[in-house]
């Protein structure tokens, strides 16, 4: 595996279980104050081979990130060979968005963490039944919601009268 490809799969991880704990409803620990740094050494074989973009600046990172970046790979050993490859296709599509597109998810991931745990729940279900429905069904769900964005978007000129120039405008 290449620098390029080993730090591709952490950004990977990083990101995809960052991301993925909003739906999974997984809260991060709360980080201690004071730590101790973590020596390269000290990882697993399978945490040096998953972080291995970062090996050239590990000592570098703060021991926060040391300790963030050593639970994530634990939690990412820990998935089944689905979810894994599941983490990896997020991270996919997450590097083949734009600034913008990037900027409207983390937007959205916002509001769904300030979200109550009923209404994230609810969000869920929803989102599940959405999932259940065939693509043509999607398709027209989408259509109907961008119809009425687009209806409450508008302003109230359909209620006024058309105003008429005159003859001196």
């Amino acid at each position: 595996m290449t620098n390029a490809q080993s730090f591709l799969k952490v950004g990977a991880i990083v990101t995809a279980l960052s991301f993925s704990m909003a739906t999974c409803a997984i809260e991060p620990e709360a980080e201690p104050v004071l730590q101790d740094a973590i020596s390269w050494q000290s990882l697993s074989p399978t945490q040096q081979q998953l972080l291995a973009g970062l090996e050239g600046r590990w000592d570098s990172l703060p021991p926060a990130k040391q300790r963030r970046f050593s639970r994530i790979s634990d939690r990412f050993m820990q998935m089944s060979p689905e979810r894994q490859s599941k983490v990896l296709k997020r991270f996919e599509r997450w590097q083949g968005m734009d600034k913008s597109e990037k900027q409207r998810t983390r937007r959205a991931y916002k509001r769904f963490k300030d979200l109550s745990p009923e209404q994230r729940k609810k969000l869920r279900k929803s989102f599940e039944r959405f999932q259940s429905l065939t693509p043509e069904q999607r398709k027209k769900l989408r259509q109907h919601w961008l119809e009425q964005r687009e209806q409450k978007q508008r302003p109230e000129r359909q209620n006024q009268p058309e105003r008429q120039n005159s003859p001196g405008e």
